[in-house]
């Protein structure tokens, strides 16, 4: 799930959610199968789901060797496929993109790297000693070129590199230099320590580098260092001709190269006997996210002409470089078990029951996993805007995200006032279901479900509730609840069924306000995506304020009423002192152009 920090719909949409309404009767004893005879084909799906499967699945998809699935990392090329093998075992029809004339599951899609993520993780390679270095769990760019391809070279080690001296007792000079991060005995840590403290020793080194001719700089962690990679700017040394490319080895990594120093007299220079370096990068090409979709075809002639999507979002934040909570735990493997890996489960799961009991409702059901959700939600809206099957036979759509910590058997589901047919199929579903069904009627949280709603699609979001583990390195398999989540599960495919089957499609009807007043009394109308430089505007809703100031997708947000904003956060906070004046003035640039304008503050009552 996109997080609020690093993604915030400051729109005309956003309300508080009207009170929850209790839908399941009580009255009612729980069903295995929600009440559905076993005979039926819907019975027999229903019945089929386990627990203990879903459990297996979900530790694959949340284990370390995923690498926390950051888009186009090695991690998320490992889920894609294990996704396109089910896909294919259920005998899901490819509905991606053509290649040579046929049909794939995939729709790739280009994501527009900023400042801190400019690497395409699949096309990053740095082998040491002749084995392959994972990008962004064993290394990571500091910076310094922009592209580099350095083969077979050798290492020299310059202890800390802090004077001239130190590199001319090693001979740096068209080798690999190798040095250690910090000050003797003062261990540095660039995620934690503040920058101001340690960024002007760090850069001398890096320029010192590259005055006395290494082809790259390697930094290592000092002795019984275990800090994390710095993975926030890959531009922390200046993209420029006057330095060389400037890499941060992770601890283990670190440890490893320096088990084969041979160390001169003092320790303050070596040699590393045998072994040879390669690097490869770029720095200035796109990055290539993959929705995966498949297509369970429906069974009515007429009918199975429209679809019915259920999707989830199969990406999480690998090492936290970006949208972690846990600032000094960034570097480590963020596994992303209940966001989303449950959802991703989910969709797998269901797409099982659908063809164990081979049960086709009249309408088709598109099974999506979207990728890029938390990078700003890049993979859906561009399904939306680029649709594998016509966007106008699009029903409705059902969205997994977080679904996997049900607690006290409490669940809820979210969007219902985007059509009436929603509560009806809910009210049925959830009757006979052993959990507590909260139904929110409002639901524009930051997932996948958005792109819908904003095109006029119902749409509604299955999750469990939000925990302390959401993006951080705790959210692991072992504390999802499996039985929960299959429980939602069930009532996810019943509700999927009453729409599917239903004679009409269901009725979009724009989200109403609650009665309470609103949190946020005044808005932008723009959706956010925070970047290295700031916030960057991805969207701007049509007649809002944002559009008549003249803010276009792509603007960088710098000020609010003459205060800097470097934060999604700080955006928020700003809009919520702006209601309590009688004017806003925006800044924003546009690549090497600034704007300024105001307008009235006229605040929502």
């Amino acid at each position: 799930m996109r997080s609020s920090f690093s993604l915030l719909f400051l729109s005309l949409f956003l309300a508080l959610p009207a009170p929850a309404l209790e839908v399941q009767e009580k009255a009612e004893k729980p069903s295995p199968t929600l009440g559905v005879p076993l005979s039926t084909p819907l019975g027999k799906a229903l019945a089929s789901f386990d627990a203990e499967r879903y459990r297996k699945e979900l530790l694959w998809w949340a284990s370390d060797e995923r690498d926390g699935r950051e888009t186009g990392t090695r991690g998320a090329r490992e889920a894609r496929a294990w996704a396109l093998a089910r896909f294919e075992e259920f005998g899901l029809i490819p509905m991606g993109v053509e290649v040579g004339g046929k049909r794939t599951y995939d729709q790739p899609f280009p994501i527009h790297i900023q400042m801190r993520d400019q690497v395409d993780p699949a096309e990053a390679r740095l082998t040491l000693a002749g084995k392959d270095l994972l990008f962004l769990r064993d290394w990571t760019l500091l910076g310094g070129r922009r592209k580099a391809e350095i083969g077979e070279a050798s290492l020299v080690f310059g202890g800390y590199g802090l004077t001239d001296e130190d590199l001319v007792r090693c001979g740096a000079k068209g080798k690999v230099l190798v040095l250690r991060e910090g000050r003797p005995g003062k261990p540095l840590d660039m995620v934690r320590d503040p920058r101001p403290g340690w960024l002007p020793t760090f850069l001398a080194k890096a320029k010192r580098a590259a005055r006395f001719g290494a082809l790259a700089l390697l930094m290592v962690s000092p002795p019984g260092s275990k800090r994390p990679l710095f993975s926030e700017h890959q531009d922390l040394v200046p993209w420029r001709g006057s330095f060389c490319p400037v890499i941060q080895l992770s601890w283990k990594a670190s440890q490893a190269l320096m088990k084969d120093l041979q160390a001169g007299e003092g320790g303050k220079a070596g040699t590393f006997p045998g072994v040879k370096v390669t690097l490869k990068y770029a720095a200035d090409k796109e990055r290539v996210g993959r929705n995966l979709i498949g297509l369970w075809k429906g069974s009515d002639p007429k009918l199975s002409k429209e679809y019915l999507v259920i999707g989830a979002h199969r990406d999480h934040i690998g090492i936290g470089a970006y949208g972690s909570r846990a600032r000094k735990q960034r570097g480590e493997i963020h596994n992303g078990a209940d966001d989303n890996a449950t959802g991703s489960v989910g969709v797998i799961e269901i797409a099982r029951a659908l063809a164990t009991a081979r049960f086709h409702p009249k309408r088709s059901i598109l099974f999506i996993l979207f990728d890029a959700e938390e990078m700003g939600l890049i993979g859906s809206r561009y399904w939306v805007r680029h649709p594998t099957v016509p966007l106008e036979r699009v029903v409705a759509m059902i969205n997994m995200d977080m679904i996997g910590r049900v607690r006290d058997k409490k669940c809820q589901v979210m969007g219902t006032n985007t059509s009436p047919a929603w509560e009806a199929a809910l009210k049925k579903a959830t009757a006979r279901s052993p959990l507590e069904w909260r139904i929110l009627p409002s639901g524009f949280g930051g997932s996948d479900h958005l792109p819908f709603m904003m095109s006029q699609i119902p749409a509604v979001f299955f999750h469990s509730g939000l925990h302390p583990d959401y993006h951080t390195p705790q959210d692991d398999p072992e504390k999802c609840n499996p039985r929960g989540a299959v429980e939602a599960l069930k009532v996810l495919l019943y509700t999927a069924q009453q729409i599917a089957d239903a004679p009409a499609r269901p009725k979009f009807q724009a989200p109403k306000r609650s009665g309470r007043r609103p949190r946020r009394r005044f808005t932008l109308g723009v959706a956010l995506r925070q970047t290295g430089k700031g916030p960057e505007v991805r969207a701007v809703v049509k007649g809002s304020l944002a559009e008549k100031l003249g803010i276009q997708e792509g603007d960088l947000l710098l000020s609010i009423n003459g205060r800097r904003v470097r934060s999604i956060s700080d955006v928020y906070r700003r809009l919520r002192r702006a209601s309590r004046s009688k004017k806003i003035t925006v800044t924003w640039s546009r690549g090497t152009r600034k704007f300024t304008k105001s307008s009235p503050v006229k605040a929502k009552k």
